[in-house]
């Protein structure tokens, strides 16, 4: 099945921020406060979320058997979500 959620950064080539750095960083607790965000922070940020994301959403086609279209539609990919925990891991 297909997935339409991809990760983010991932090449050999991007810029991002190191893990150690990301762990230890105030702006990764506190959050963003002002003045210009550096592309390596915020790639960092896409790139995980997106990870997870992307993730989730490929058990999610594998288990119930049907494709996750990035569509806006919740509901039909919170049902299908159901469908593919509630079906367990083999």
């Amino acid at each position: 099945m297909s997935n339409d959620f991809k990760p983010f950064a991932v090449g050999p080539t991007n810029e991002v921020t190191p893990q150690a750095e990301y762990v230890a960083a105030d702006w990764r607790i506190n959050g963003w406060l002002s003045g210009i965000l550096p592309h390596q922070q915020i790639n960092k940020v896409l790139r995980q979320t997106s990870m997870v994301a992307s993730a989730v959403t490929q058990m999610v086609a594998d288990f119930s058997g049907e494709n996750v279209l990035e569509d806006g539609d919740l509901t039909l990919l919170t049902n299908n979500a159901k469908v593919a925990f509630s079906a367990g891991l083999p």
